[in-house]
């Protein structure tokens, strides 16, 4: 019996009653059920105490309606105790909103009563939306994210004997279901020709305008540093240091009520620590020194002359992408050259401590796993393969 089952037995105020010669249990009940003696009643039976309590319990249940929490209720609930208690950010909520109408408001599910819910129904609904929305296994996981949340939530406030644990862990999804993505290394990362043709049109002498483009600018110290777009926005003259750069705030978005977006530095960045310090060669001093001689006023490094407010993260991956529809390259947005910094380091053979650190990783299997990739051309590894074949055969 939950915690919501108790409290509504407490609330029954009718005696309950041993009828010896019947060898039954005998109470009555009201109706329409508000706890509230005026009302009529009748009677009710059971052969034992466990189950004249059921029938108790099970009749308030069916007239109370705060027993009657719905799926998007349950949610609501759950996204402001974690919005009150800081356990998510707005722009994490907002994600988290869009999943819930795509999985549960689209489909009917939000309107479900959590205490009509079986394992069956869970089971069935989930293969269902896999299925529909042809998941991948990270859009299952966000999927799963929800699911639990509002369960367990359900849960603690007693309106559900799913253990939602329990459950998941015995959920059997065979890799089959899934749908299967396959990311081309081009779309990925930048190749060494590409990324001189980036660095080449930017600080082509003749046109000195757009070499003092902050927006370039700040594609150039990505290049150098593996920055985030929302990091460098953020990114303060007070975080310059001779050898570092003190990555401790980034940029986020999230939807207003109103459906505009609002744009907030927080004062962490991703990962664990929520600060990094990163090495930066002399490049990138060259760099914040050409950012230092335009003289605009403000305590961010990239300041907008025209508005005098900090620049939008948008701002340096949407010139990026400007800038490879002008080179004829593949289009990529700026976390594009992030991963292409973190094979660079991993192919030059960069120590994997020094890699982390500048990355801002745990541990080297997430770089190597979600960054990695294969950036020689075709001729490159053409190359490559003749050379140790011919070594092969030499010796």
């Amino acid at each position: 019996m939950t915690k919501a089952d108790k409290e509504l037995l407490e609330r029954h105020t009718h005696k309950i009653v041993h009828i010896k010669e019947r060898n039954c249990y005998r109470t009555q009940i009201d109706i329409p059920g508000d706890f509230s003696s005026d009302y009529s009643y009748k009677q009710i039976t059971s052969k034992t105490l466990e189950g004249l309590q059921r029938k108790i319990v099970d009749h308030y249940k069916g007239i109370d309606t705060t027993q009657h929490k719905s799926v998007h209720e349950l949610y609501e609930g759950w996204m402001a105790e974690r919005m009150q208690y800081h356990e998510i950010e707005a722009a994490t909520k907002d994600r988290m909103d869009t999943d819930f109408i795509r999985f549960f408001v689209d489909s009917g599910f939000s309107k479900r009563k959590i205490n009509t819910i079986t394992e069956r129904d869970l089971t069935l609904w989930i293969k269902d939306q896999i299925a529909t929305h042809k998941l991948t296994h990270k859009g299952w996981a966000n999927f799963r994210c929800i699911i639990s949340g509002i369960f367990k939530y359900a849960k603690d406030l007693g309106y559900t004997e799913i253990s939602i644990s329990t459950f998941l862990s015995d959920l059997r999804l065979p890799d089959r279901m899934f749908k299967r993505t396959f990311k081309d290394d081009k779309q990925e990362v930048f190749t060494d020709s590409e990324l001189q043709q980036i660095i080449d049109w930017i600080q082509d002498p003749d046109y000195p305008d757009r070499q003092e483009s902050l927006a370039n600018l700040g594609i150039l110290l990505c290049i150098c540093t593996g920055l985030r777009a929302g990091e460098l926005s953020a990114l303060k003259w007070d975080d310059v240091t001779e050898r570092a750069l003190l990555v401790t705030r980034t940029q986020t978005r999230h939807k207003e009520p109103d459906g505009q977006y609002s744009f907030v530095v927080r004062e962490s960045t991703k990962g664990r620590e929520g600060r990094r310090r990163i090495a930066i060669p002399a490049e990138a001093h060259a760099i914040l020194d050409r950012i230092r001689q335009q003289r605009i006023p403000g305590e961010y490094v990239f300041m907008s002359r025209r508005t005098g407010q900090r620049m939008k993260a948008d701002t340096f991956s949407g010139k990026l992408v400007r800038i490879c529809h002008y080179l004829g390259i593949p289009v990529r947005r700026l976390h594009k050259i992030r991963k292409t910094y973190a094979s660079m380091l991993l192919d030059a053979g960069v120590e994997e401590s020094i890699v982390t650190a500048q990355m801002g990783h745990t541990t080297i299997t997430t770089t190597k796993s979600f960054y990695y990739r294969d950036r020689h051309t075709e001729k490159e590894k053409i190359d490559a393969i003749t050379n140790a074949l011919n070594g092969t055969r030499k010796a």
